[in-house]
């Protein structure tokens, strides 16, 4: 991508990496290192014509949490 200059990297994280669940304390806290990895990718990346997406779906009801 970089000696293209241009691409585009699409990162699936959660709604969890923005607003904290009860009793989801490490999904929460991988979710948000992902939304970190990629606004600082997003940033560091731009130079070189890439852009870096951050798909934040909403809440889902998968009884994940029991």
């Amino acid at each position: 991508m970089m000696s293209s200059g241009r691409g585009v990297i699409i990162n699936v994280t959660s709604i969890g990496g923005l607003l904290p669940a009860p009793h989801l304390v490490p999904y929460n806290c991988g979710k948000a290192a992902m939304v970190a990895l990629s606004e600082g990718m997003s940033v560091e990346l731009d130079r070189y014509g890439i852009q870096v997406l951050t798909v934040k779906p909403g809440l889902m009801r998968t009884g994940s949490h029991r």
